[in-house]
């Protein structure tokens, strides 16, 4: 502490480990600017008020007690940038510890007072000075302090810091970036601070693990900012210098500038950037003589579970750039996710439940073909996830088993009872929506829990007072159909009325409906009339956006529950059925399925209506597209058998022989 009270700049913290170590990423992020309670203005009466009134503010003092002396020291000659930006913090965290109507009654006056006597010597304040006086003025105003009538005293601090933006060095940007997480920072400001970083680079004074570090912290505020691609390409062909540069970066670099990427939604024009530092990561296997056991390149010393999880974040977050799906870049893509997935075999024990589940759900997310990503689910669900299931937090358990839905892979029976025994730990702190989506996931994987969590589960969703999503009303009722239980009327009434509201506010989409109406099919209850008529009238509205695997839903629906309530009109009946038959040949077999046992069991149409007829010819045209042995085709064999069963009910004299 004393080489850094020695070297602070400004009333700003300097840190010596930065330059120390490198500059790499895992020394900065831990890393806050702050203030220091040292003389930073002048000795004597001053200086020693000022301590008295941190000293009061660190002991928790009524804010009545020193608000006073400070606006006093504020009016003081001595009074200028860097005792204000002490200032600033003493009130910054003071206020929050206050409601927000306290806030704005206490602080707003001495704040506006404070800013406007702290322009003394801003003229020759130096850029970490003012850079460190916006921040704090910043954190105040986003903590819901208002200047009283000192608007033009706060853009006239921003125009200032612009002002000396262009002399800022390396580290006061990255301090500034980085101690502004969680903030709404002007844009002028972020523009200014790119402006610059466009400086240093153009010069090659910015070290590449401090932009790294920089751009990590730009990914990391609470709305980040909107790159340009000016900015972004720089950004970018700085890292691919480096990159050819071997030995500069390590994995940590490379996995902050991947998930930066993902975050800021980074389209750089050169299309080939993530997978030069793809190739860059790739853990190759390396031909050793001695030792046993595989080893693996350089880059493999500096990998870990969490670089892992960060770098498939960011891939995750880059999927929708559609480049990264062309063959070339796909199979590198490929080949890179791979040679982690083989390598952190070796360090299966280091797997937290947090890095796993993000791995698990980027993956997921992904949706690239990953060989040996199976295996390695497997033996992590029966070695690491098994033994550290019960470590996982509610958002860990959701994530987890949400992941092992998306990728189609059935968990192993011990990591599912750990799953299960910590879901059921942790259920009373998840909100609706997580538990929504780990029921669902249940069902996806084809694991039915026990009828006593599923009671608890939906006792705790109807005790539930947060906001409750469509999206968690529709897995809420389709994960319980699937899983064939009773929720009892309890849940059946709240759900019920919950569904009819976000109906009538015209929440819900076709697809919602879809999956709303056929999981109701499933389960069979009594409707609402309420609920019947409010979902009717959303349907009309919304049932020329169905796809054919909607349309076969609603088929469905109405023809199990239009005796239980939901009876669509004749024209509403009409319109679906024309729509049926427009679609038919864009029908999956597993739909055509579901429109024949509708007609067979429900007997909505007449033997040789046109959509019976046309529903029959489709079913045999299916069958004839698929030749081969019946048998191995369950979907074709259960066809087959549907036919026969149509033309012995349009055929009476062939059910006779």
């Amino acid at each position: 502490m004393k080489e850094t009270n020695k070297r602070s700049r400004g009333g700003v913290a300097w840190c010596p480990s930065f330059v120390k170590a490198g500059g790499s990423l895992r020394t900065v992020v831990a890393v806050r600017p702050r203030v220091f309670r040292s003389k930073i203005v002048c000795s004597g009466s001053f200086g020693e008020e000022f301590g008295r009134v941190e000293t009061a503010v660190r002991r928790r003092a009524p804010a009545s007690a020193w608000i006073p002396r400070l606006v006093r020291l504020a009016e003081h000659e001595a009074f200028n940038v860097r005792s204000a930006s002490r200032a600033l913090m003493l009130v910054r965290l003071v206020a929050e510890r206050h409601s927000p109507s306290e806030r704005v009654k206490l602080f707003g006056q001495p704040l506006s007072i404070v800013v406007l006597n702290g322009r003394r010597g801003s003229d020759v304040a130096s850029p970490r000075d003012l850079a460190s006086f916006v921040f704090h003025l910043c954190r105040c105003t986003n903590a819901g302090i208002r200047l009283s009538g000192a608007r033009q005293d706060l853009s006239w601090w921003l125009e200032a810091a612009l002002r000396q933006s262009g002399q800022a060095e390396a580290l006061d940007l990255w301090m500034c970036i980085d101690g502004a997480r969680g903030l709404t920072v002007p844009t002028a400001l972020t523009e200014a601070w790119f402006g610059r970083m466009m400086d240093l680079i153009a010069a090659q004074k910015l070290p590449v693990r401090q932009l790294v570090a920089c751009f990590h912290s730009f990914a990391s505020w609470k709305d980040p900012p909107t790159l340009s691609l000016d900015v972004s390409d720089a950004w970018t062909e700085e890292i691919i210098r480096m990159t050819d540069m071997d030995g500069l970066l390590d994995a940590q670099d490379y996995a902050s500038t991947l998930w930066a990427l993902g975050k800021l939604r980074v389209r750089p024009s050169n299309p080939n950037v993530v997978t030069r530092i793809l190739e860059s990561l790739m853990l190759q296997p390396v031909d050793m003589t001695q030792g046993n056991g595989p080893h693996y390149s350089r880059m493999y010393e500096s990998f870990s579970p969490e670089q892992m999880s960060m770098i498939l974040h960011g891939l995750a977050m880059l999927r929708h750039d559609e480049r990264l799906r062309e063959p070339k870049r796909a199979e590198i893509l490929q080949r890179s996710i791979s040679s982690w997935i083989e390598a952190s075999k070796q360090q299966m024990s280091q797997f937290d439940p947090k890095s796993a589940s993000l791995i698990l759900y980027s993956v997921s997310l992904i949706g690239a073909q990953i060989s040996g990503l199976h295996e390695w689910l497997h033996i992590w669900a029966l070695e690491a996830g098994t033994r550290n299931a019960l470590l996982f937090s509610g958002p860990g358990l959701v994530l987890v088993i949400n992941s092992f839905a998306r990728l189609r892979v059935e968990p192993h029976e011990a990591f599912l009872h750990r799953w299960t025994t910590a879901f059921d730990r942790n259920l009373n702190k998840m909100d609706s929506r997580g538990i929504a989506v780990a029921l669902h996931s249940l069902a996806m994987v084809h694991r039915r829990p026990s009828p006593q969590l599923v009671r608890q589960c939906c006792t705790a969703l109807r005790s539930r007072s947060d906001p409750i999503s469509v999206q968690s009303l529709t897995l809420e009722i389709s994960a319980l159909s699937r899983f064939g239980l009773d929720p009892g009327s309890d849940f059946l009434f709240k759900w019920f009325l919950d569904t009819e509201l976000a109906l009538r506010r015209g929440e819900f989409q076709c697809r919602s409906l879809a999956n709303v109406a056929f999981a109701l099919a499933r389960l069979r209850p009594l409707l609402p009339t309420t609920f019947c008529e409010a979902f009717l009238h959303e349907l009309e509205l919304h049932l020329h956006e169905s796809t054919p695997r909607c349309l076969v839903q609603f088929f469905w629906a109405f023809g199990s529950l239009s005796e239980l309530g939901l009876r669509p009109s004749n024209q509403l009946r009409e319109d679906l059925h024309l729509r049926v038959l427009r679609n038919l040949p864009r029908v999956s077999p597993s739909g055509l399925i579901t429109l024949s046992r509708t007609l067979l069991i429900f007997h909505t149409e007449e033997p040789g209506s046109d959509l019976w007829n046309r529903i029959v010819e489709s079913c045999k045209a299916t069958i004839n597209y698929n030749p081969g042995d019946l048998a191995s085709n369950r979907v074709i064999l259960e066809l087959h058998d549907l036919v026969r069963r149509f033309e012995r009910l349009s055929d009476p004299s062939r059910s006779m022989r």
